[in-house]
């Protein structure tokens, strides 16, 4: 590279800042930044991105989900600051990067945003949590508990099931057992059936539910033995 000549990193942001450039092309530059990440360059220009609502969405969304991945302490302080505000298209990308920080100080926000009357929050709350993986079992299983909502103990019972944590069949069988609520018992079910663990209380459980007056439930019982049953041969 000739003196005085641009880097990479400072042409990927020199795409990102001329309007002449498409969208498409800005995220591809935001993307190297990410992949060739120094963080006297790159966060900076990441956190200007967000801010500035010239951007597009997308674009502005793509630099939430690398200070996600990348940001480090800054990045998450970053993050947690923009649920502060009015902006729902800001506080939607923020969810969505706090899924990438594989930080635990992310859940209790997570969990919060869960009950957001906005159902985009909420979704995105929910997928943000499964992305933190191993992280996120032993809250969302406090999450199954009945003293939640219908609404977030059916995000929980699928985010675990994603999650295949074993840890959670003891309260997937609670739910599977004694719930009202059809919606809940079909994805503790298919939880049950994603684990795939077979043990003798769940496998009762299954074989009962399979015989279901509810198409939901019974189906969903039928499909879950045979995974289990795969899982285990």
């Amino acid at each position: 590279m000739q003196e005085n000549e641009p880097s990479p990193l400072e042409t990927a942001l020199s795409i990102i800042r001329q309007d002449s450039y498409p969208t498409d092309s800005k995220i591809n530059a935001l993307l190297y930044m990410v992949e060739k990440y120094e963080p006297g360059l790159c966060l900076p220009a990441f956190i200007d991105i967000l801010n500035d609502d010239s951007h597009s969405p997308d674009l502005r969304n793509a630099a939430a989900l690398a200070l996600g991945r990348v940001g480090g302490k800054t990045g998450l302080d970053e993050l947690l600051s923009l649920l502060e505000g009015e902006d729902k298209a800001l506080r939607l990308f923020a969810i969505q990067g706090l899924g990438f920080t594989q930080d635990a100080k992310s859940i209790p926000v997570l969990i919060a945003a869960l009950n957001d009357e906005d159902n985009t929050i909420f979704q995105a709350a929910a997928e943000s949590l499964g992305k933190l993986g191993q992280l996120a079992i032993t809250p969302l299983i406090s999450l199954l508990s009945s003293a939640h909502s219908e609404d977030i103990r059916c995000i929980a019972a699928w985010q675990l099931g994603v999650l295949k944590a074993k840890e959670a069949l003891p309260p997937l069988l609670t739910i599977i057992q004694t719930a009202d609520n059809e919606d809940l018992i079909a994805l503790a079910i298919w939880a049950s059936g994603e684990i795939g663990v077979s043990e003798s209380g769940i496998n009762q459980a299954l074989r009962e539910a399979k015989q279901s007056e509810s198409p939901a439930i019974s189906e969903r019982a039928a499909l879950a033995i045979k995974k289990i049953a795969r899982h285990n041969n």
